[in-house]
């Protein structure tokens, strides 16, 4: 039960948004496009869930939101 718990804290844990680029092997245009999609700044904190989300919403959001 404890791995379990480990696992949640491990994926609740909040990242800066260029470490979970490099994780995540996220595009420099892609990550650009998420920050200003969702008004978040160089240095945000975001846990890998939320920048998974905000990813697919960025890419699957119209071109002229």
């Amino acid at each position: 039960m404890a791995a379990k718990q480990d696992k949640k804290t491990t994926k609740e844990q909040k990242y800066d948004i260029k470490e979970l680029q490099k994780k995540l092997h996220i595009n420099d245009s892609i990550i650009q496009g998420i920050m200003v999609y969702k008004g978040w700044k160089e240095g945000k904190k975001v846990t890998e869930q939320e920048l998974l989300e905000a990813k697919e919403l960025f890419l699957k959001s119209p071109i002229n939101k």
